[in-house]
């Protein structure tokens, strides 16, 4: 529902959540946060707010393996009931409003960035006072 593209941050790697399925799920941390992605791009393409009416199975199987939402209800990412899975905190990482914040933040760090670079500063020489300088 949303632009193709999530926010994903540099640390996920070495989240104790991400450590956790691996260590339940028997996969490496890259194939837990590839299946992660996979999972986070179809809520993000098939909801607005991370509630979908889809079944464990169906998503065990987008990710090719059995099990591997039930680990990510563990870690406290997804809570499953009621006929539907809601990823918790969808809503700081996902959908139009969580992008726009993304898109935002990045665009004030790449100005600061700009902006320091360009700061001049006047030299100042021994022996000259604040009147000197002007």
């Amino acid at each position: 529902m949303s632009v193709d593209w999530i926010k994903v941050c540099h640390r996920v790697f070495d989240k104790p959540e991400v450590i956790e399925i691996a260590d339940i799920t028997g996969l490496d941390y890259d194939a837990v946060v590839g299946k992660l992605v996979r999972i986070w791009c179809w809520f993000d393409r098939q909801t607005r707010d991370g509630k979908a009416r889809v079944t464990t199975k169906y998503l065990d199987r987008l990710v090719a393996h059995p099990g591997f939402l039930s680990a990510v209800e563990s870690v406290g990412w997804a809570t499953v009931g009621d006929g539907q899975v809601v990823l918790r905190n969808f809503g700081r990482h996902n959908g139009p409003t969580a992008k726009a914040r993304a898109l935002t933040q990045r665009r004030v760090q790449l100005s600061r960035a700009r902006n320091v670079t360009r700061l001049v500063t006047h030299p100042v020489t021994q022996g000259e006072t604040d009147d000197e300088r002007g």
